[in-house]
């Protein structure tokens, strides 16, 4: 009976810190929305939902370090870094880059700001953060960004 108290009462514990957590209570009395509260826990939402409202049903968007979530778009995400990665070792200038995306059918990025800074400043050498830096420049326009979030669009 003891270490059976033990375990409930551990997990008890467990159950209302989770519940203070997520406190769903806003939400369920209606106080707090559907979107702000998912943002509340995932501010890639805030991106997610412009593209949703705002591009065509055929927009395909390569995301950077979104944690494979895609449970809130409606519209096709791709989730693999590689892509711009192999992309940006290959070229030596934005042309080539967007041109193999275009041929993959990509059409809009969203990125998390902070991971893709580290993740550039850990992978590229300076030649190649100077092209990356040049292609965004060049090849891409900003068309929301909030929450360290942005959704871009790449230019033809």
């Amino acid at each position: 009976f003891f270490l059976f108290a033990i375990v409930i009462s551990t997990n008890t514990g467990y159950v209302v810190g989770q519940f203070r957590y997520v406190n769903p209570i806003g939400y369920l009395s209606g106080k707090v929305s559907r979107d702000e509260y998912i943002e509340k826990y995932r501010p890639e939402y805030a991106a997610i939902k412009y593209a949703n409202n705002n591009l065509s049903e055929d927009a395909k968007i390569l995301c950077f370090f979104l944690g494979n979530r895609r449970y809130y778009s409606d519209r096709e995400m791709l989730f693999d870094e590689t892509i711009l990665k192999n992309s940006l070792k290959r070229s030596d200038k934005p042309e080539i880059i967007i041109s193999e995306m275009k041929n993959m059918g990509i059409t809009h990025l969203i990125i998390w700001y902070d991971m893709f800074n580290k993740w550039a400043n850990n992978n590229f050498n300076e030649d190649e953060r100077v092209l990356l830096d040049r292609f965004f420049k060049e090849k891409t326009s900003l068309l929301f960004s909030e929450g360290g979030h942005g959704l871009f669009k790449l230019e033809r």
